[in-house]
């Protein structure tokens, strides 16, 4: 079976069953992070109502994901179109072992365990389907500082967020996107014990995890009067 996960960034037929260049690819793709080729058995012809079976070919494809790729998403067997059967054959997956890209403003990327389960100074998450994207916890850890500011306390101080711990979540193994703990403080890798939990029968681990630290300081706040 191939790779049916929301973290889909594109396909490419090749011409050959050929890794290298689907890994090339995907280098080639900002965010791509794995991929999957498989051969796949299609109709020559759109199956319809004059001609419900018509004759095969063999496709060979590249697709590629802004997550890693597990057995567990591995979903799609194929389908009926009519009464032809698209088969998948020859499917095998390949994550990158490198961690996200750099953000500015922070300092980081830093490799974590688990996610960080620190005992205080956590003010917020955010969770963003799909591609796993560090950029967005960033943007999000900025914007949190931005709304408090302007919606201060009232003596006039305000949180600021300056650090963030980004990380896939997944469920059951299948790529959920990126998970986003927002700090008033760094934290370090001792604190990342968080590795995963069950909610009901569905298990939610983490992966990935890794942490940014503001590189400026934060602004000055007012002192009560």
């Amino acid at each position: 079976a191939s790779v049916n996960a929301n973290s889909y960034m594109g396909m490419t037929t090749l011409k050959t069953y050929d890794t290298i260049k689907c890994q090339q690819l995907c280098d080639q793709a900002n965010l791509c992070t794995a991929f999957n080729i498989y051969f796949e058995r299609d109709p020559t012809l759109a199956p319809g109502a004059d001609c419900p079976n018509p004759s095969s070919f063999t496709n060979i494809k590249c697709t590629l994901w802004g997550s890693g790729v597990t057995k567990e998403a591995a979903k799609n067997k194929g389908q009926y179109r009519r009464e032809f059967q698209v088969v998948i054959a020859g499917s095998n997956g390949y994550t990158k072992n490198n961690p996200p890209s750099e953000q500015p403003g922070f300092t980081g990327p830093t490799a974590f365990g688990g996610a960080i389960n620190a005992p205080g100074n956590y003010i917020g998450q955010k969770f963003f389907a799909g591609i796993y994207d560090a950029g967005k916890c960033a943007g999000a850890c900025q914007a949190t500082t931005g709304y408090n500011s302007r919606h201060p306390r009232a003596d006039g101080s305000y949180d600021t967020c300056q650090f963030f711990n980004a990380y896939l979540l997944s469920k059951n193994n299948v790529p959920e996107g990126t998970y986003c703990s927002l700090y008033t403080k760094a934290w370090e890798k001792k604190y990342s014990t968080n590795y995963g939990q069950y909610r009901g029968s569905d298990y939610y681990s983490v992966s990935s995890s890794y942490g940014y630290t503001l590189s400026a300081p934060a602004p000055a706040q007012p002192i009560a009067q």
